[in-house]
């Protein structure tokens, strides 16, 4: 994988945000309004930027010279919820290898060809906190939004829905079934126990920890172990062929399936929303099984959480000391006061959660004054 690195400066919250060869696993944790999904909202859009530049760039060694497609930054700041983040000294910065694509002085500069041996197949997923209203979009009880990021979800969710049944929930004791009835395709929450194997509810009637989980679960158990990256680059050529009546110049060179750089993307918004702390724990080993245990996969596995439970933070030690990710392949930043602030301790091999132990030390500190 060619190493990755992200600058950001004077963007909404964030003062200076420095990402050095952002590794597999990336946890940010941090007060509410501090910054976490800024970070990672910023991370996703350049990323995304990346993958039109491996498809333009694909295209042009296949006889494509007059691009089918413009970058419309302005449209990508409000998609994302932008548009009163950017300052006027605003800096971004994203790097992968040699190449690089900037936004400074209020333009982006994306002016660049990918060498065709560089080139990459890419996914992003990306995990909205808002996916407990999926149940609801399922049942047609609310309208689609405009939240673009919460659609991103709902449309990952929708693709999954299509190619699978139902994904166990073991940390929970239940699992997520898709059932035809004489209403149509519904969602249920079924008891996987064997003391009440027939037990279900409707997805929508679910606790709240369920409605969180499920979708989740679901997006990344398919991504994971079902998703065809070559066939989605294929219709993604296709589909800008298409819109630009290119399709007769196009002269294939080099084949997709032998592209040597295949990344899957992960970005999961607070995890643990609804669950006791037993439960966040669980789930995380769920996500590392699948991310970076699944010895299937056809791709490399990245994923970014951000989070605000000190349990999953501290569980991250226990993995490292299991053996089932390397602490090289961990980063734990603690985001504060508009910049980042490291918490893998290197030569200890742990990631130091001090820090995330100060606010219970004063309340057994507070109790024992009282």
């Amino acid at each position: 994988m060619l190493q990755e690195n992200l600058t950001i400066e004077n963007f909404g919250p964030l003062r200076t945000v420095t990402l050095q060869n952002i590794t597999p696993l990336t946890v940010f944790i941090g007060e509410s309004g501090s910054g976490k999904s800024t970070i990672m909202k910023v991370l996703v859009l350049f990323r995304w930027i990346y993958k039109k530049l491996c498809i333009r760039s694909y295209l042009k060694v296949s006889g494509i010279t007059k691009s089918p497609f413009r970058f419309q930054f302005d449209q990508y700041k409000r998609n994302n919820g932008f548009e009163d983040f950017f300052k006027p000294d605003t800096c971004i910065v994203y790097s992968r290898g040699p190449y690089e694509i900037s936004y400074k002085n209020g333009k982006l500069y994306a002016n660049i060809t990918i060498g065709a041996q560089d080139l990459s197949l890419d996914k992003m997923c990306f995990i909205s906190d808002k996916r407990n209203v999926i149940p609801d979009l399922l049942a047609k009880k609310i309208p689609e939004g405009d939240s673009f990021f919460l659609n991103e979800t709902w449309h990952d969710f929708q693709e999954a829905a299509r190619y699978m049944n139902d994904v166990d929930l073991p940390y929970l004791g239940v699992k997520l079934v898709k059932k035809k009835t004489p209403s149509g395709v519904q969602f249920f929450v079924q008891n996987s126990t064997s003391d009440r194997p027939d037990y279900s509810i409707h997805f929508e009637s679910a606790s709240s920890g369920m409605q969180n989980v499920a979708p989740l679960s679901y997006i990344i158990k398919y991504f994971a172990e079902k998703y065809d990256l070559i066939a989605s680059f294929n219709r993604a050529i296709l589909s800008n062929l298409s819109d630009s009546d290119n399709i007769s110049q196009f002269r294939p060179v080099t084949d997709i399936g032998k592209m040597v750089y295949r990344n899957l993307y992960f970005h999961i918004e607070e995890p643990e929303l609804s669950l006791y702390p037993s439960s966040q724990l669980d789930l995380l080993s769920f996500i590392i099984a699948e991310c970076f245990e699944n010895k299937d996969a056809q791709f490399k596995m990245n994923c970014m959480i951000t989070t605000h439970s000190p349990y999953i933070v501290n569980y991250l030690n226990l993995l490292i000391r299991q053996k089932r990710i390397a602490l090289t392949d961990i980063s734990a930043f603690e985001v504060i006061n508009g910049t980042v602030r490291q918490l893998k301790n290197e030569s200890a091999g742990v990631i130091d959660t001090t820090v995330l132990s100060e606010p219970i030390a004063r309340i057994y500190g507070e109790y024992n004054e009282l």
